[in-house]
C-alpha cells in the first residue's frame, strides 16, 4: 500500500511540476547619468516602492515591475495638475536580446577549431574536435570538453534548441563537431556585440501606457447636500478641457496623493513568464545592463512637462509560478 502511495505521489509531483510555469524577476536601478543636475532621482525605501523623485511641484515614489509600474504621487502645489495618459511610454534600448555565448571569437589551437560566421539572419558558429581524444558537452551546464586539458565554456544558460518569435536557435551533436545556428525569423533589424556575446533585435522599441485606476473616469455628480460635492463638481468640470484624450487624464487636486500603476497597452515590455524554465532564463538575461526610460507626462497650468526617468536592469531571479 505505501509502495502505491509513493508511485501515485512522484507522478502527481512530476505532473504539477510539468505543468508549472516561471516568472522572471527583475531588478531595477535608477541611472541618472544623463539627468539635469537639477533633478532629485534616487534609490529610496518606502512601503512597495524602492525610487524617489522630488521637485517644486511634485513628490513621486515608484517601485517598477515587468508587468507593471506602481506608484505613489503628491501633488505639492496650490493649483491641480493632471496625467497625460496618451503620451506616457517607456523607451527600452532593444526590443530583445539575447545572451548568444560568454564570447564570440574564434579560436584555433591544438584541441579546437572554433569559428563564428554571420550571413545575412543567421549565426553560424561551429566547434571542431583536432584531436583523437573523444569531445563530450553538457547540454545543460553550455561546456565543451575534450579530455581534461580543455574546457570551453560555450553558455552559462547551456546549449539546448530554443524558439520565439524573434529567432530560432538549433544545436547538432556530431562525433567530431559541433555546429550552432541562429536565425533571426522576425527579419526586424539586429545588430550583434561579439565581446558580450549578445544579439540585440529592433532597436529602439515604444511602449505606450496605461494605467489601473479609472475611477475618475465614472464619476457622477452627487447630491448637492454630498460631502463630495464640492470636489467631485471640480473634477468634472476639469474634465471638460480633456475630451478630445483617448485615455482621460487623472487629475490630481492641490495637496492631494495617488496611487496607481502604470500598465503597458499592449503585452509585456519584457520577458516575464514562460511553462519552461530554460526559455525564460534564455529570454531574460540578455537584458541585464539595457537601459530603459520612462516618459510621465504631467500638465500643470497647461503647460505639459514631460519627467524622464532612465533605468537599468540591474539583475533578474526566475521563480516558479504559484
Amino acid at each position: 500500500m505505501i509502495k502505491k502511495w509513493l508511485i501515485l505521489f512522484f507522478v502527481l509531483s512530476s505532473f504539477f511540476v510539468g505543468c508549472s510555469s516561471y516568472i522572471s524577476r527583475y531588478y531595477f536601478e535608477s541611472d541618472n547619468s544623463d539627468q539635469n543636475p537639477n533633478q532629485v532621482f534616487k534609490e529610496t525605501t518606502f512601503g512597495r516602492y524602492n525610487h524617489s523623485y522630488e521637485d517644486n511641484s511634485i513628490k513621486l515614489y515608484m517601485g517598477l515591475g515587468p508587468t507593471a509600474f506602481g506608484f505613489q504621487l503628491e501633488n505639492k502645489l496650490e493649483t491641480p495638475l493632471c496625467i497625460i495618459w496618451d503620451s506616457a511610454k517607456v523607451l527600452l534600448d532593444y526590443e530583445r536580446i539575447y545572451q548568444i555565448s560568454n564570447r564570440m571569437e574564434n579560436i584555433s589551437n591544438e584541441y579546437v577549431e572554433i569559428n563564428w560566421l554571420n550571413k545575412k539572419d543567421t549565426i553560424f558558429c561551429s566547434i571542431l574536435n583536432k584531436t583523437k581524444t573523444k569531445m563530450v558537452y553538457s547540454a545543460d551546464s553550455g561546456f565543451v570538453a575534450i579530455g581534461k586539458s580543455f574546457q570551453y565554456n560555450f553558455s552559462d544558460v547551456g546549449l539546448k534548441n530554443y524558439k520565439d518569435r524573434f529567432i530560432e536557435i538549433n544545436w547538432q551533436f556530431l562525433r567530431n563537431k559541433i555546429v550552432f545556428s541562429l536565425i533571426n525569423i522576425s527579419k526586424l533589424n539586429y545588430t550583434i556585440s561579439k565581446d558580450e556575446g549578445k544579439i540585440f533585435i529592433n532597436s529602439q522599441k515604444e511602449y505606450y501606457l496605461s494605467h489601473i485606476d479609472r475611477e475618475q473616469e465614472l464619476l457622477k455628480l452627487p447630491d448637492s447636500s454630498d460631502l463630495s460635492f464640492s470636489k467631485i463638481s471640480l473634477l468634472l468640470q476639469l474634465q471638460k478641457a480633456d475630451s478630445l484624450f483617448k485615455i482621460k487624464p487623472t487629475i490630481l487636486l492641490p495637496k492631494s496623493t495617488l496611487t496607481d500603476e502604470l500598465i503597458p497597452l499592449t503585452n509585456y515590455i519584457l520577458p516575464y513568464t514562460n511553462n519552461n524554465y530554460f526559455d525564460l532564463d534564455f529570454s531574460t538575461r540578455g537584458f541585464k545592463d539595457c537601459k530603459l526610460l520612462l516618459i510621465f507626462p504631467i500638465k500643470i497650468n497647461d503647460k505639459v512637462f514631460k519627467y524622464s526617468f532612465p533605468f537599468k536592469i540591474k539583475d533578474y531571479q526566475i521563480l516558479m509560478k504559484g
